[in-house]
């Protein structure tokens, strides 16, 4: 009888231990939303290539981010990615590092870099390194700087 009743105790306490709520601060909400680049609007307030440089970002945890880019690269080239597991280190910085492909590469690209956001603006900095043997000198430059969509 007393094992059964310190089985129950301790299924008991699983299962109470289980049901409490994250400790963990939701940094990621504060982030989500639509930011395009200024300098992309000119004074007549027509847009005329913001849609071609924006970064749409959600979140699919308190700590981490997912980030649909189109920004320019190195030589004004644009390209598309989407950053999947992008893990925010405090309210105002995120952490890039993961493997992803760019529209116009060919093979895996290992992206490296960081996101930082000040009020509304956000910057994006980062590397894109192209895995494939054969293309080991395949580095292209992302850069983003944009304010949010209000």
């Amino acid at each position: 009888m007393k094992k059964i009743l310190f089985i129950c105790t301790i299924l008991a306490a699983l299962f109470i231990s289980g049901c409490k709520k994250s400790n963990e601060t939701d940094y990621a909400s504060g982030w989500v939303g639509v930011y395009n680049d200024p300098s992309s609007v000119p004074n007549s307030g027509v847009n005329t290539t913001a849609y071609l440089n924006n970064i749409i970002i959600s979140s699919t945890g308190p700590s981490t981010l997912k980030i649909q880019i189109k920004a320019i690269e190195t030589n004004y080239i644009y390209t598309y990615t989407t950053l999947k597991g992008v893990n925010l280190n405090g309210a105002t910085v995120a952490n890039i590092d993961e493997m992803d492909n760019l529209t116009e590469g060919t093979g895996q690209y290992h992206i490296k870099g960081t996101l930082t956001m000040t009020g509304t603006h956000v910057v994006l900095s980062a590397t894109a390194t192209n895995t494939a043997s054969t293309k080991e000198t395949d580095i292209k430059t992302l850069y983003f700087s944009g304010i949010k969509n209000q």
